[in-house]
């Protein structure tokens, strides 16, 4: 019999991996069927990252804005701020780990500054 060793914590990271992205794409489709409703303007008016104190939503704001400007594609309105929103997060959501922001505030922050600089 051959033996040979499992990472078993490699096994593990690709579940979870495989479950993140399951749950991306579910999220994707909940927002598309969110942005239709009428209900939903209703949440534009709260500010985003409302939740989180002065000094952190700076750095998060410089940090989305930085990202923003990193690739032309982002600014392309053919790509969903959901889909932008995602790539931060997991990209720049890790230094921001201990804050308590949502995917939403993340969105309707790039889709104002993709707005903004559109103009």
């Amino acid at each position: 019999m051959d033996y040979y060793e499992q990472d078993f914590d490699a096994i593990k990271c690709e579940e979870l991996i495989k479950e993140a992205e399951k749950l991306e794409r579910k999220l994707k489709q909940v927002y598309k069927k969110l942005y239709v409703l009428n209900h939903f303007r209703n949440s534009l008016m709260r500010k985003p990252f409302s939740t989180v104190d002065k000094v952190m939503n700076e750095k998060i704001l410089i940090s989305i804005k930085k990202f923003l400007l990193s690739k032309d594609l982002y600014l392309n309105e053919d790509v969903e701020a959901l889909v932008i929103a995602v790539d931060w997060i997991k990209s720049e959501g890790i230094y921001f780990k201990n804050v308590p922001y949502t995917v939403h505030d993340v969105t309707l922050t790039i889709q104002h500054f993709r707005n903004k600089m559109g103009k």
